[in-house]
């Protein structure tokens, strides 16, 4: 049933999105589809992988297609290599769109393609069972498989607090727009490193620490900035912040969202707080 509907995918066509097009051109010096069917034929050129990647790469809308299969079934690591050979013989075809344009690739599917397809879709991949239940009890039928894609697709160990953490997340977060998926999307890469049981309120709080102070120092650039020019302010060792201001209060109300609903609290950092180090030398 897999290998059916991923060839139904195939058949369907694929796009070369916005950044496809982009590398392509960048690489290949604008080439022709023409130019394109000469190097994915041609296995000595070291650049054909990349760019088989790049057109078979699986991104979340098709990985939504296959969801509600993948979620029903218990596939295992070893189950990726049968889907592919039985999927090869099958030798399915394909047609690459190419965005911005009305250029069509048409080309028989490679087996290498295949295998690295198979491989993005981490079909082996089942989130916690109480997590799984969290989406379907409290996120819109239309963003569940969303959801389930994106944990299918992330890294982070179950421990106890991570699912608790989670569940809690699809339970008090609104789920109403992008501001709900910039969050999980947070959520996740945050809980990605965390590999042991910790007090997650005050992991969560060190983050929110940390964008706290790179909004200080943003600050105080700016400050100095008004008063000397950039080449002073670098030979006095002084840096301009590795975020900026926009990006590091955005993080910072989504850490609060984030933990007033999950924890009900969250720390308040003021100017007054004496350990906040808002140096910029090196």
């Amino acid at each position: 049933m897999l290998a059916d509907q991923i060839e139904e995918i195939f058949r369907k066509g694929l796009d070369a999105g916005q950044e496809g097009l982009h590398y392509i051109n960048s690489t290949f010096s604008n080439p022709s589809i023409e130019d394109l069917e000469i190097i994915i034929r041609d296995e000595s050129n070291c650049e054909t992988d990349p760019l088989l990647e790049l057109l078979f790469f699986p991104d979340e809308s098709i990985q939504i297609q296959l969801e509600d299969l993948l979620k029903s079934q218990d596939f295992q690591k070893k189950d990726e290599k049968a889907v592919a050979e039985y999927l090869i013989t099958r030798k399915p075809e394909t047609t690459i769109h190419f965005w911005g344009t009305e250029d069509v690739l048409k080309l028989a599917v490679p087996f290498s393609a295949i295998v690295q397809f198979i491989s993005r879709l981490n079909i082996s991949r089942r989130p916690d069972k109480r997590i799984t239940e969290s989406i379907s009890k409290f996120v819109r039928k239309k963003f569940r498989n969303l959801c389930r894609v994106k944990l299918r697709n992330s890294r982070f160990v179950s421990t106890e607090n991570n699912v608790f953490f989670m569940c809690r997340f699809f339970e008090k977060i609104e789920n109403e727009n992008d501001d709900f998926f910039n969050g999980l999307g947070f959520v996740l890469h945050f809980l990605d490193g965390v590999r042991v049981d910790r007090d997650l309120f005050l992991f969560l709080m060190d983050k929110k620490r940390f964008y706290f102070k790179n909004l200080q120092r943003a600050e105080t650039f700016e400050t100095q900035l008004m008063k000397n020019n950039i080449e002073t302010l670098m030979q006095q060792g002084l840096r301009a912040p590795p975020i900026n201001k926009d990006e590091a209060r955005q993080k910072i109300m989504m850490i609060d969202k984030i933990s007033l609903g999950i924890f009900g609290k969250t720390d308040y950092f003021g100017p007054e707080h004496d350990r906040t180090d808002i140096s910029m030398r090196e």
